[in-house]
């Protein structure tokens, strides 16, 4: 996971180590570089939908729960 080191357009990205669990694109995230969640989402080619839910708390990726919507 990288992190912006910076304010603005002045600063650099750094590599935490931090990785999600699962690899998925198209999510929906939020969050500050503290406290993130990332839910939902596909898989690599876009056609199996993920339904896991991870939280972020500055250090560490975790699994929490699944969504019941993911068709």
């Amino acid at each position: 996971m990288l992190e912006w080191n910076g304010t603005g357009t002045t600063g650099t990205w750094t590599d935490t180590g931090a990785e999600k669990s699962v690899k998925t694109y198209y999510v929906r995230a939020g969050g500050t570089q503290t406290t993130g969640i990332v839910y939902g989402g596909y898989d690599a080619d876009g056609s199996v939908g993920i339904d896991t839910t991870e939280l972020y708390n500055g250090t560490t990726w975790s699994t929490h729960g699944s969504l019941d919507m993911v068709s």
